[in-house]
């Protein structure tokens, strides 16, 4: 565990989050002050432009699922 893997670890133990999906969210929003910053301004809207690769190489939006629980687990 370093200063910079931190943010996906965290990220992966909320439900519905992903390894992918939290390298995504890491990607953006290089540290989870930045993104707890972002989801206090944005209700979680902040989230919804970040994309990930399925395995086939399309790219896909995070489900709002994924976004509600990532808003509610970081700012419960």
């Amino acid at each position: 565990i370093t200063p910079q893997n931190i943010g996906e670890i965290m990220l992966c133990n909320i439900p519905g989050v992903s390894c992918k999906t939290a390298a995504a969210i890491v990607k953006d929003y290089h540290t989870m002050r930045v993104l707890m910053e972002a989801l206090k301004g944005s209700g979680g809207d902040c989230l919804a432009h970040i994309m990930t690769e399925s395995e086939s190489g399309q790219q896909r939006k995070l489900s709002k699922k994924c976004i509600q629980n990532v808003y509610n687990f970081l700012m419960a």
